[in-house]
């Protein structure tokens, strides 16, 4: 298996991880455990220190329509915003 395949079936574990706690507020520990778990996998990803710039961006493309659209066929409706919001909320 290549390894961009095996982060992605990382960050989609992530991603589920974190969308099966969306009842939780954004500060809580299950909702920051898991994005920053999406953080470390982005770290070693792309071998950089900090992964805030990254993740925000990552956050940011959340909200693009066509990755809204395909985010949302994939996880569900309204997953993609709630991404968004869990990764700006922790990295702020």
């Amino acid at each position: 298996m290549e390894t961009a395949e095996c982060f992605n079936k990382r960050i989609d574990t992530v991603l589920r991880k974190l969308l099966a706690r969306r009842e939780y507020p954004l500060d809580s520990f299950e909702i920051k455990e898991a994005v920053a778990e999406y953080g470390f996998i982005m770290k070693m990803l792309y071998q950089i220190k900090d992964e805030k710039p990254v993740m925000l961006s990552v956050a940011e493309s959340y909200r693009d329509t066509k990755v809204r659209e395909k985010n949302d066929a994939d996880y569900g409706e309204g997953a993609s915003d709630f991404f968004a919001n869990a990764i700006k909320h922790f990295y702020q």
